[in-house]
């Protein structure tokens, strides 16, 4: 009987650590969005998830072009989408960057 219950104990540890391990931590974005000649560049900023297509995360950038989204993404990888404050997409090259669980990513847009 002790044998029993020791075995499952054992399972139950087992199982609450392999569910432990299968929630993902988020991370978090930062960067610059700049002109070719230097300057900030004030834009909306939608990062979408490449797997599934769903946006991960949208912000701005300040008057210098600087942008933070604190630890609220999910781990994936995200293609980078810019627009004007009238809401017009931006062309610019096409960026992607990787979000791991509890990670920080940098990148850098000139437009």
């Amino acid at each position: 009987m002790i044998t029993r219950i020791a075995y499952l104990l054992v399972c139950l540890f087992l199982l609450g650590a392999v569910l432990a391990s299968c929630e993902s931590t988020p991370g978090e974005v930062s960067g610059m969005i700049k002109y070719a000649d230097g300057r900030g560049a004030s834009v909306m900023i939608v990062l979408t998830n490449t797997a599934t297509n769903e946006e991960g995360w949208s912000g701005t950038s300040n008057s210098d072009g600087v942008f933070y989204s604190g630890k609220v993404i999910p781990p994936g990888e995200y293609s980078v989408t810019l627009f004007k404050p009238d809401g017009t997409k931006i062309d610019h090259e096409a960026k992607t960057v990787t979000i791991t669980p509890d990670g920080t990513a940098t990148i850098t847009v000139t437009i």
